[in-house]
């Protein structure tokens, strides 16, 4: 599974990029404070949902800023900080199961993310 995180700033320019290209379930990867202007600690966990072995569309994503901001694919209400705006899953075939039994297409799935500063 690949991740890639992007960052914007208040005024929505990318202040960075990055790509994890072996990105597992329960593995965290991070940003350390000193990668980007705002000087934190992002970290981004690919969770797990109980009963939802097989379903990987299912897992959630967590990210933490400074290791005690959270907020996960699941936190959709924009009425209140943190939250995320979180599309469906995309395989540019509309086969999305039969795809990831034969590995042929590509699964992308975009999560904006909004916290207080």
């Amino acid at each position: 599974m690949e991740l890639q995180l992007n960052v914007f700033d208040g005024a929505n320019k990318e202040v960075f990029h990055k790509e994890f290209h072996k990105a597992t379930r329960g593995k965290t990867e991070s940003i350390s404070n000193g990668e980007i202007p705002m000087n934190y600690l992002i970290s981004v966990k690919i969770g797990w949902q109980e009963h939802s072995e097989r379903n990987w569309t299912k897992w959630p994503l967590v990210l933490k800023i400074n290791g005690t901001t959270e907020v996960t694919s699941k936190d959709t209400d924009k009425s209140k900080k943190p939250y995320c705006e979180v599309g469906g899953w995309d395989d540019g075939s509309g086969k999305l199961y039969a795809c990831a039994f034969t590995g042929l297409c590509t699964h992308t799935r975009d999560m904006d993310c909004y916290w207080v500063c």
